[in-house]
């Protein structure tokens, strides 16, 4: 019988899949394929709400929650919870067969509270009530080390996260330790490394800085932290297992397999990219990185060099560092994605109830028109629109935008699709996830989708909206 790419890994090295934000067929697929276990994220929710086959039960889980509970706060927890708890029934066979050793599904609540450690335990306490294969997240910044002690102490497996600094993966090893050589207790531990994200930051500092960097550097930067600190951890014999995260391409699994570590992957773009291709299983975490990439990452960006030194951060110096504000970024625009579907629900539940007639709509009709025979609006600078044809269902627009003009990541009732007639554009959506479209490419966003897009060149787009747009009426 033919194994799948991560049942060779696992059959030949000690490296183990998760998978991360899973909808519950792609849980299952993952299982199949050989995962142990899951990572969920704040922007849980607002992944669940993008794909059509997930959105539907997600706004009726919503809907369902919003009418029982005023508080939107309090309303997104829950939400969150169920939806986790709901896909991590997949999981629980094998927490069970494994007698609790896998099958684990982690939990991160609102990104808000982050900084209050009283809060992040409360939190968690109630995460550990959702189902027993639950496992916290508690990001490594010093409210988190403090909440981390508690939960050591109360016997709680935890995922030690948002670790982008060998410093910061030393200090919270050194807490769990201190906690559990004297409480007795010793929960399973996981040491993340998020090099995808680490990855990002060192992209976005090298372009702010006007560096050039070797391929093999911009490459295997993130990948280089994440070998030191499996090294480190070994040599000093600290507790835990790394946890490999915000994965962005393959090499971000494949440059750790042969180490006893663990990855958590999305399913789209790169678990089921392995599977299909299934290359060599290859142990590439004994292959260290060459000193003079190292040396290069450290001479041309202060970001890497603060990231690779065993002193480069002070425990107050970790929730200012700039990958781990960009991680804790999306993970604010997911939370408060689900934040705005709330409130938006909200909205749509009371005109329904008191007033359909209410509800804004398209009462006019055009049925041909030329794009000159318009004045553009100026919407925001840089972009200007011109509404062509419309109904009550239905609405067309041309978008004309400087380069360089851009649309925040944001939501609406109405499904946009449309096509780039020239220039080029990038859409974006909450989870950091990027897209280039050239003259010819169409694209399409459901109700509440979040997106957002940049202009990279001077472009023309034309879009279709539906529901029609009453303020898109001139």
């Amino acid at each position: 019988m033919n194994q799948g790419y991560f049942r060779q890994v696992a059959a030949q090295t000690q490296t183990r899949l998760w998978i991360n934000n899973p909808t519950v067929e792609e849980a299952n697929k993952a299982l199949n394929a050989g995962a142990i276990a899951c990572t969920t994220n704040p922007t849980y929710v607002a992944r669940m709400l993008r794909p059509p086959e997930t959105q539907e039960d997600t706004l009726r889980i919503i809907d369902h929650v919003i009418s029982e509970n005023q508080d939107n706060s309090e309303a997104a927890a829950l939400i969150q919870r169920k939806l986790v708890a709901k896909m991590a029934t997949s999981f629980m066979p094998h927490f069970k067969e494994t007698n609790g050793r896998e099958g684990f599904v982690s939990v991160q609540m609102d990104p808000r509270f982050d900084q209050d450690s009283a809060k992040t335990v409360a939190e968690a306490l109630l995460d550990y009530e959702l189902f027993p294969n639950c496992i916290a997240k508690i990001p490594v910044i010093p409210s988190g080390l403090i909440a981390l002690d508690c939960l050591v102490r109360l016997n709680k497996p935890v995922v030690a996260t948002e670790i982008m600094a060998i410093s910061q993966a030393i200090s919270v090893c050194e807490v769990y330790k201190k906690a559990s050589e004297e409480s007795g207790n010793s929960p399973a531990f996981f040491v993340t490394h998020i090099s995808g994200i680490l990855d990002e930051e060192l992209k976005a500092e090298a372009e702010a800085l006007g560096v050039t960097l070797s391929p093999e550097a911009i490459k295997l930067a993130g990948c280089s932290v994440a070998k030191k600190q499996y090294k480190l951890m070994q040599e000093r014999n600290l507790p835990g297992i790394i946890l490999g995260g915000g994965a962005r391409n393959l090499h971000h699994f494949t440059e750790l397999v042969g180490g006893n570590v663990h990855v958590t992957l999305n399913w789209s773009g790169t678990v089921s990219v392995l599977e299909e291709n299934s290359p060599a299983v290859e142990n590439l975490m004994d292959k260290p990185v060459d000193e003079t990439i190292i040396q290069e990452l450290c001479d041309k960006l202060p970001t890497f060099a603060k990231a690779y030194a065993e002193d480069g951060l002070k425990p107050n110096q970790y929730a200012d560092f700039g990958p781990v504000v960009r991680f804790r970024t999306q993970f604010m625009n997911g939370w408060n994605k689900l934040l705005e579907t709330i409130q938006e629900r909200r909205a749509m539940s009371s005109i329904k109830t008191n007033n359909i007639d209410d509800i804004p709509k398209v009462s006019a009709h055009r049925g041909f028109c030329r794009v000159d025979e318009n004045t553009p609006v100026e919407m925001r600078p840089g972009i200007f629109r011109s509404t062509l044809v419309y109904n009550t269902d239905n609405m067309l627009c041309h978008f004309h935008e400087k380069a360089g003009a851009r649309v925040d990541l944001h939501t609406h009732l109405a499904m946009q699709s449309g096509f780039v007639l020239r220039g080029k554009v990038k859409f974006f959506d909450a989870e950091g996830n990027e897209r280039i479209l050239g003259p010819g490419d169409g694209y399409l966003f459901n109700s509440y989708e979040p997106h957002g897009s940049v202009a990279l060149e001077e472009t023309d787009l034309i879009e279709w909206f539906a529901p029609a747009r009453p303020e898109y009426l001139d």
